[in-house]
């Protein structure tokens, strides 16, 4: 037997599930076009009706109780169910449409997901492709989460349990050196050769000073002299002549406005190849047009 739930439970669940998503009741109203007050009421009322305290109350937000990340994760399954009546109501399985919400770093972006968009829109002119580019790795675990995008194109890494990875293509790593410094190194170089160079680095947060922080050799610490906040500004600085930096060689062909003006040393001896790949929940539904998508960049990844 089905159990009757009014329209009032499923805007007491959208409330919850903004609230959950921002952590925040102000964040949650303007995302749902609604007053604060009228978004903690609608919270408020789903606790009576569940008996159960979902959130713990600060004064700068709100953060779930674990009864509420239990009820967090069904209440996503509901509306994924939802999602799934209205996207395959009438939707041409040939022909699928509607939004997909991708992440992805501006290197994939350049190298790979740009240069397909053209046949991408031509196999499926009906999709509304909504691109983030360079959010960061831990922004982008939080949106993957919190089913605020369909997948992710991410290097592989120590990943949350709850993410799957399916692997697409790997490049490998290069020291890039300016001509102007006029440094001799040996061929293949060492990590205590390394060690003595003057380093642009790149912050955590971003992909590959990620990687690197996981692989670099226990005891060897990189002389940083300069930070680049992206993988672009970081090489930038290298071909102006003010330090060396480990970047993945596609990258540098596609960031160095003059390739000719740097020597690449292949790492390959130290460091392993970043594999690329597709991130989503284990669990995740996809929608007709978000798997076609999905599809199609895979099949594409093959040939590369």
């Amino acid at each position: 037997m089905i159990v009757e739930f009014s329209g009032d439970f499923l805007q007491q669940l959208r409330g919850f599930y903004y609230a959950a998503v921002s952590g925040s009741m102000v964040k949650a109203a303007k995302m749902m076009n609604r007053s604060q007050s009228s978004v903690s009421r609608l919270v408020h009322q789903l606790e009576l009706s569940l008996e159960v305290m979902l959130f713990y109350r600060k004064r700068d937000g709100v953060k779930l109780t674990s009864e509420g990340s239990k009820i967090f994760n069904m209440a996503v399954r509901v509306f994924e169910q939802l999602s799934l009546i209205r996207a395959e109501s009438g939707n041409d399985p040939e022909s699928p449409s509607g939004p997909v919400s991708i992440i992805a770093g501006t290197l994939l972006f350049r190298r790979f997901i740009n240069p397909l968009l053209p046949e991408l829109y031509e196999l499926y002119p009906g999709l509304e492709l909504d691109l983030r580019e360079g959010i960061g790795v831990n922004r982008t675990f939080s949106e993957i989460e919190n089913y605020c995008v369909d997948f992710a194109f991410m290097v592989k890494s120590n990943f949350p349990s709850e993410m799957s990875f399916q692997p697409m293509f790997s490049t490998s790593m290069a020291l890039i050196v300016p001509k102007k410094m006029k440094i001799r190194l040996d061929n293949p170089i060492s990590w205590e050769e390394l060690a003595t160079l003057p380093y642009v680095a790149l912050p955590q947060e971003l992909a590959m000073g990620r990687y690197l922080s996981e692989y670099i050799k226990n005891g060897v610490t990189l002389r940083n002299i300069h930070m680049g906040s992206t993988q672009l500004l970081q090489l930038a600085i290298v071909q102006a002549g003010y330090g060396v930096a480990i970047a993945d060689s596609v990258a540098a062909k596609l960031y160095l406005d003059d390739p000719e003006s740097v020597d690449l040393y292949p790492l390959d001896h130290l460091l392993p190849k970043r594999i690329f790949g597709i991130v989503m929940r284990k669990d995740g539904y996809l929608t007709p047009q978000a798997q076609a998508a999905l599809n199609f960049f895979k099949q594409r990844a093959e040939t590369l």
